[in-house]
């Protein structure tokens, strides 16, 4: 945070499960590869998580459980991310927005 001169410093959460997490975090986005509708993360004002798929994606059933607790389909951008990048990506990507 010094060094690149940011006041925000990412939380990590402690591990739980998918349904546990989704049930007490509704309203948030989930950024997956699955064809369908998908806003441009970053584009607008987000107050819940960002939920990253794991290689090889949610699956179908986990996309729809998330979809029922109010996540918005998201991605970000244009080339498949690995995992690790994708998180990155974001977490760049909302502190962006935030900052507007």
């Amino acid at each position: 945070m010094k060094q690149a001169q940011q006041e925000v410093l990412l939380k990590i959460n402690p591990i739980i499960g998918y349904n546990e997490f989704i049930s007490a975090h509704p309203n948030g986005a989930i950024a997956h590869c699955m064809e369908g509708n998908k806003i441009a993360l970053g584009s607008f004002s987000l107050s819940g998580p960002v939920l990253i798929g794991p290689e090889g994606d949610f699956s179908a059933e986990e996309l729809e459980q998330a979809l029922k607790n109010g996540y918005t389909s998201v991605h970000l951008g244009e080339s498949r991310l690995r995992t690790e990048t994708a998180g990155m990506v974001a977490a760049v990507l909302q502190i962006h927005s935030n900052h507007e």
